[in-house]
């Protein structure tokens, strides 16, 4: 994907209720899956060369985005990066993705000024056009094709799926849906706005699907020619 589109491999992790919430109303989320799925989890984040977040993740629920896996298998294990999308640079310079400042970037827009704390923790901030009051994500996923990260995984919220999604910039979709209901209020998976046309629907295919404990793994990739598809292959 790199060499051909000048871009990393673009894969957004979701885990979400039968109902489609990926928390409660409350802002809850811990735990949706099941254990299983979370070990399952933490193998996609290994193989990844970057871990993607946006700035409300971040302040709602400080993960650290490294990748646990065995013990035995740690020590050699080289950590993603972690990238924060964060337009205002909120960033927080005590939060746990900023353990590690010199293996985390905060991407954020070249309108605004940059924290002299966020400046003085050791932490690349990368300055970025704007678009539409968020950071240009075709630029964000260009740079770091610079940097010959070859495969990004997105754990995010809503809005910063929904908007890769709508910029025809997601390559594959995995979805952990657990058999519980959330009821209504909490949050989506991809916020894509109003549509006012079935022809607008962003359609998916299954490429595979299998269990881990009691929760259904789905792999999905955008349909070519369709809203929001961002697979050429693979």
């Amino acid at each position: 994907m790199r060499m051909r589109s000048g871009r990393p491999w673009v894969r957004v992790k979701l885990a979400s209720s039968l109902d489609g919430r990926t928390a409660l109303s409350n802002g809850v989320s811990q735990w949706i899956s099941s254990e299983a799925s979370r070990a399952d989890v933490q193998h996609w984040r290994a193989r990844s060369c970057a871990i993607l977040t946006g700035i409300g993740t971040v302040l709602a629920d400080d993960p650290a985005l490294t990748a646990r896996v065995n013990e035995a298998a740690k020590e050699s294990t080289l950590q993603p990066l972690r990238v924060v999308a964060d337009t205002h640079w909120r960033t927080p310079p005590r939060s746990r993705v900023m353990l590690e400042p010199a293996s985390t970037v905060i991407a954020g827009s070249q309108e605004h000024a940059i924290p002299s704390a966020l400046s003085a923790s050791g932490v690349e901030c990368l300055a970025l056009p704007e678009v539409d009051g968020r950071i240009d994500l075709h630029a964000l996923l260009r740079a770091l094709a610079v940097r010959e990260i070859n495969e990004v995984q997105v754990e995010a919220g809503a809005d910063l799926c929904g908007a890769l999604l709508k910029a025809a910039l997601v390559d594959e979709i995995v979805l952990y849906q657990a058999p519980v209901l959330l009821g209504e209020g909490g949050p989506g998976l991809f916020n894509l706005g109003v549509l006012e046309s079935m022809r607008d629907r962003p359609q998916l295919r299954v490429v595979e699907t299998c269990y881990f404990g009691v929760d259904m793994r789905l792999r999905l990739r955008p349909i070519a020619d369709q809203p929001g598809c961002g697979n050429t292959g693979g």
